[in-house]
């Protein structure tokens, strides 16, 4: 990757030590744009550690489960102290 024209942007120059397909450039700025939008949530169903899933109640309308979350990238280090319920 290398600073595009715009020094905030970058640019996918090789995937897997190969240039990039026209999908996976498409996917990657896709991803870049979702990423530089102010206010852009993470997928959290991405995150969902289902490993962890345990039943906190069960009543005829409605079961109700908790879990963790994974982390969403690198530097998220919020993501273990959360529980999804």
């Amino acid at each position: 990757m290398r600073p595009g024209r715009n020094s905030n942007r970058w640019s996918l120059l090789a995937k897997d030590g190969r240039a990039p397909q026209p999908d996976e450039l498409k996917d990657y700025a896709e991803a870049r744009s979702r990423r530089s939008r102010t206010g852009t949530a993470p997928k959290i169903t991405d995150q969902l550690n289902l490993a962890t899933l345990e039943r906190v109640a069960d009543t005829p309308e409605r079961v109700t489960y908790r879990c963790g979350l994974r982390p969403g990238e690198a530097r998220d280090h919020v993501a273990e102290f959360l529980r999804v319920s």
